[in-house]
């Protein structure tokens, strides 16, 4: 049973180095928010006290009464909901970056995507600097950094 611990406590490191080598296949880097799409479902839903059947307690159901659809700055709601997160939102954000490669010096564009679940989907704006890391074999590839 003790050769059994070291073989996996060994399997363990070994697997802990492999991940932390896996890190080092990308190179950390800022990129430059240039555009943003973002489409928006915002949805507005309501909590009422339902009777449970058969007993003298009730519980709380949340109901979707509305939608609003569309490209986020386009919904009426979006700015408040933007920064008080008063309701649910169903979304996505496209960002377009900017950023220069250490790998090969040159300029290039690409984008990420975050949904209604992420912060960014929220705070970004054009003009922003974030951070990304950049594949050290093909510079056109690019993660959140």
């Amino acid at each position: 049973m003790r050769h059994a611990f070291k073989f996996s406590a060994a399997t363990a490191l070994l697997g802990a180095a492999i991940a932390l080598a896996g890190c080092g296949s990308a190179i950390p880097a800022e990129a430059t928010v240039t555009t943003i799409d973002r489409t928006c479902t915002i949805i507005s839903s309501e909590k009422s006290e339902v009777p449970i059947p058969g007993s003298n307690k009730t519980r709380e159901v949340t109901t979707k009464v509305e939608q609003s659809q569309g490209e986020c700055k386009s919904v009426e709601e979006w700015d408040e909901v933007r920064e008080k997160r008063t309701k649910d939102i169903d979304g996505t954000a496209v960002v377009h970056v900017e950023y220069t490669a250490p790998n090969d010096g040159k300029v290039h564009q690409s984008s990420l995507t975050f949904t209604g679940r992420d912060d960014e989907f929220y705070k970004l704006r054009a003009g922003d600097r974030i951070p990304i890391k950049i594949s050290k074999g093909d510079p056109e590839r690019i993660r959140r950094g």
